[in-house]
This record gives C-alpha cells, sequence and structure tokens, in this order.
C-alpha cells in the first residue's frame, strides 16, 4: 500500500456516546473511498470504563472502510485524562505521513475537505504551509450554537488568530507534538499561540467542518457561549497564568 498522504489523530475518553450517535454517519463515505490518495486513521484511545466498548465499536464501525484507508487503534493513559496526552499516544509508532489532522470526535471533514488537503499537496504549495484550520459549523439542531460558529469564523480567528480544535488542527508531523503543552485542558489556545510565535498565521481551507451539538445539551448553548467567550478574554488579558484559566474554564463549565 502507498504511504499515507495525511494521518488523522482522533483523541478519545469516554466518548462512546459520540461515537454510537454520529461517528459512523459522519465518516461512511469512507466505505467507498476511492481516491487516488491513502488516508491514515489513528485513534487515540484513553483508558476508562469505557475504553474496551469504544475500542469494539471502532473496529466494527471501521472494518468497511476502503483498503486505502488505514486504521490504528492505540490505547493508554493514566488517572488524568488529557487530550494532548492522548494524541501522544497516536504518535507512539513514528507517523510516516507529512502531516497529521487533529480531528475531536464529535467533528467531521466531508469528502470535499480532504480533496482540498490532498489538493494543497499536489499543487506543490506544501513546502510553505506549516499548519492550518478549517472552518466550523455547527449542526442546525442549534441556532445559537450556529451564530457562534460565525463569530469564530469571521471575527475571533482572522481578527483575534485564535483558533480552536473544532476547527481541526492541520499540522506538519514535525511540529508535532513539540508545540503542543503537555497538560493544560485548554491546549488549543496554547497550541495556537505556540504555532503563531513559529509560523505565523495559518493556511485557511474553504471547506467546513460539521461539529456536534450534543456536547453542550447538558450545561446550555448560551451559557457555553459565554464562557467560551470570557475565557477568550482572559487569555488575551493574562496569556501566561495557564492554570488560572484552566481552572476558570472547568469551573464556570460545571453544570
Amino acid at each position: 500500500m502507498n504511504q499515507p498522504l495525511l494521518t488523522i489523530l482522533m483523541p478519545l475518553f469516554n466518548e462512546l456516546d459520540f461515537i454510537n450517535s454520529c461517528f459512523e454517519k459522519n465518516w461512511n463515505f469512507l466505505s467507498e473511498w476511492n481516491e487516488s490518495f491513502t488516508i491514515e486513521f489513528r485513534f487515540c484511545v484513553w483508558t476508562s470504563s469505557e475504553s474496551q466498548q469504544t475500542v469494539d465499536s471502532l473496529r466494527r464501525m471501521t472494518a468497511a472502510w476502503s483498503s486505502r484507508v488505514v486504521v490504528q487503534i492505540f490505547e493508554g493513559g493514566g488517572a488524568s485524562p488529557s487530550v494532548v496526552g492522548s494524541l501522544k499516544l497516536g504518535v507512539i509508532k513514528p507517523i510516516e505521513s507529512r502531516y497529521v489532522l487533529i480531528c475531536p470526535v464529535d467533528c467531521s471533514i466531508a469528502r470535499e475537505g480532504l480533496r482540498e488537503i490532498h489538493s494543497l499537496f499536489s499543487d506543490n504549495k506544501v513546502t510553505s504551509v506549516e499548519w492550518c484550520v478549517f472552518k466550523k459549523r455547527y449542526d442546525r439542531s442549534n441556532p445559537p450554537l450556529l451564530v457562534s460558529s460565525l463569530l469564530q469564523n469571521w471575527f475571533i480567528a482572522p481578527i483575534l488568530g485564535l483558533h480552536c480544535w473544532t476547527n481541526l488542527f492541520f499540522v506538519r508531523t514535525d511540529h508535532f507534538p513539540e508545540c503542543f503543552p503537555q497538560k493544560f485542558f485548554l491546549e488549543d489556545l496554547f497550541a495556537n499561540r505556540e504555532l503563531h510565535a513559529r509560523f505565523g498565521r495559518p493556511h485557511r481551507f474553504k471547506s467546513l467542518v460539521e461539529v456536534s451539538a450534543r456536547r453542550y445539551r447538558h450545561r446550555g448553548s448560551l451559557k457555553q457561549i459565554l464562557i467560551n467567550c470570557r475565557t477568550f478574554l482572559c487569555y488575551l488579558r493574562n496569556s501566561t497564568d495557564l492554570t488560572n484559566l484552566r481552572n476558570f474554564y472547568e469551573k464556570k463549565s460545571k453544570p
């Protein structure tokens, strides 16, 4: 099989609900994947009470995927779950593709988005691209979050330069995981700062990432939007105090 063009890393911790509710639907186009390039999918499962069920569900759902999609599942972790810790499970075995795409389980990218990535490579633009982000759109079941995604796409990201996991980080393999902090809950903000400092503004893909709104149903969408906005403001005012920022977010996010 050809060397994969792209490796997709998906961190997972107690995400069985998302896997069973939306993962298969979001990625079912990979069962008919017949493009000219190969994709590697690495699931990074943090050990928990649901991890074996998670692995079983992933194996069942990916069994029908095309042979041009390489699937690998990595398990490990400890008492304190971490997005970055989960992602690092996926690099225990060296990644051979030049770029990685960090994709949360509640996000999905359409076939057209993967084609746009391929186009970036085939047009030889990739030599000047260090990292990229996508614009995002929440599903239509949640109008307030749809509005917030517009703010993220057209104000927070391009003007303030703040990008988050749900915009899908696309980064050169040799920059990962060195640009990502080790233990903070809001890793995306700090990775964003580090990548900006090193490489400037990211390339922004035209394709949209679809994000499920299910995660915010228990706490209320408007409340979550306010929490996110206040967290961004705290970050901008005092971006070096990472511990306080994390504590602020976790305290405000409690149901």
